[in-house]
């Protein structure tokens, strides 16, 4: 029995690099002719492989990378090379599937100032700007897949992309409007409200209903979802048509354009509980993603992005934001900015100082399960102290170790599983799958996310 292994292309390897096991005293290697078809030769040119008999006396335990030259002559590495090699594999992998930890860190910030804001609104009132920094995330990655899956491609494949968000919010949000925001309403005696504002939950309108009237205060969230569905809705869209029909100057140009026009509606007709109200931070993740994708390369601010001064300079900003910012002032505009930097910087420098601590265990389990969090948790800071009949300062500790413990059944039982299995099905339909990346900002988690 024999396996083919891969080969070299002027040096270049192609194909697929296994493991192979070394036998103790291994038999000469057969060496049979490998003529690739003609659409093989035209892409490898005089490309060779070669062929390993695989023999049962081989020991399983000492195991390498099998290294290909030109003269066919196979080489083993060390188990030094071995552990390298696997090592930058792996690296490899995470670049290929778009995922940085440093980005679970930044929405761990975010969920982090929105959670204090409804935990000790008098002390953190700047805690709203949590949701805008999640917006930016949002635009970003939304954007990055659509234009890297339209070059890649020549299309975007709208139904699979929507399955797959369908997949990540739904078990979530089905859970927390069933088992926590109606009895949440009903213990604060606001039943009559639980029709519409569920209804508004799961079609995504209730930033319209807060905007314009009053849901019940359970359900006080979903505003901010239903504003990034709306945006996941036509943003899509509306970027097709622009990268039809434009260069990539400029698509870059017309982002920055969205920019202006977004400032000159945040300030003058916003209101915050609508899209009008957040489209700055939305603009600022689409221009970022553009210039990420086109332009990283040659652009004049890679180098001033690039620079950890400025990454700390970006952190330190959200501490007096927490404590001093209110809804359209200046301030915010500041912050909109420092997150796009803060984001550009972790994904031009992965290793930075900056980048790895937001990459460690904590932030990037807190960000990984930043949705759970904002659904379970700014309700059961309500439901807590209802139940218990005690204050929410006095109840604190314990809302923290329930949200916890939510959150985390319901990222293991619920939302990882029934994700796994939409993407078995997208897979049989024979969806191509990209990134979970897409699937949302405050519902926004990595392939890799399950086995967090």
């Amino acid at each position: 029995m024999s396996f083919l292994i891969g080969g070299f292309d002027n040096g270049e390897p192609y194909g697929r690099v296994y493991e192979a096991a070394v036998p103790t005293n291994p038999s000469p290697i057969e060496k049979p002719p490998f003529a690739p078809g003609p659409g093989a030769r035209q892409a490898h040119g005089n490309a060779r492989c070669i062929r390993v008999p695989v023999r049962s006396e081989w020991r399983p335990s000492i195991s390498c990378h099998v290294h290909f030259v030109r003269n066919r002559q196979m080489g083993v590495s060390t188990a030094r090379k071995r552990r390298r090699g696997l090592s930058m594999g792996r690296a490899k992998g995470l670049k290929q599937t778009g995922h940085l930890d440093s980005l679970d860190g930044i929405r761990a910030l975010a969920i982090g100032a929105v959670f204090l804001l409804h935990a000790d609104e008098k002390h953190f009132p700047g805690g709203f700007l949590g949701v805008d920094v999640f917006f930016v995330l949002s635009s970003y990655l939304i954007t990055s897949i659509l234009l890297r899956e339209r070059q890649g491609r020549g299309r975007v494949d709208y139904a699979a992309f929507y399955w797959r968000r369908f997949f990540r919010l739904a078990p979530a949000l089905v859970l927390w409007l069933a088992v926590f925001a109606m009895p949440t309403a009903i213990l604060a005696h606001q039943a009559s409200k639980i029709p519409i504002s569920t209804t508004g939950a799961l079609l995504y309108f209730n930033d319209f209903l807060e905007a314009f009237s009053k849901i019940g205060t359970a359900y006080d969230q979903t505003w901010s979802l239903s504003v990034e569905e709306q945006f996941y809705i036509i943003w899509p869209f509306l970027f097709a048509l622009a990268v039809g029909r434009l260069t990539s100057i400029g698509l870059r140009r017309a982002m920055i354009g969205f920019v202006g026009i977004s400032l000159v509606i945040w300030l003058t007709v916003g209101n915050y509980s609508l899209p009008t109200g957040h489209l700055v931070p939305l603009a600022l993740g689409c221009w970022a993603a553009c210039w990420s994708i086109q332009a990283r390369g040659t652009s004049r601010l890679t180098p001033v992005l690039r620079d950890q001064r400025l990454a700390l300079v970006c952190l330190v900003l959200f501490v007096p934001a927490l404590l001093v910012a209110e809804p359209g002032d200046a301030l915010d505009l500041l912050i909109y900015v420092a997150a796009t930097a803060l984001l550009l910087h972790c994904t031009l420098d992965a290793g930075s100082f900056v980048s790895r601590v937001l990459a460690t265990p904590v932030p990037r389990w807190i960000g990984v399960r930043s949705y759970g969090i904002y659904l379970y948790g700014l309700t059961l800071l309500q439901l807590v102290p209802l139940v218990t009949h005690l204050t929410l300062h006095e109840t604190l500790p314990l809302d923290v170790v329930v949200i916890a413990v939510v959150v985390a059944l319901s990222y293991r039982f619920a939302e990882a599983p029934f994700r796994s299995w939409g993407r078995a099905w997208l897979a049989r339909r024979g969806e191509v799958e990209s990134s979970d990346a897409e699937l949302g900002l405050l519902g926004m988690a990595e392939e890799r996310d399950d086995r967090d």
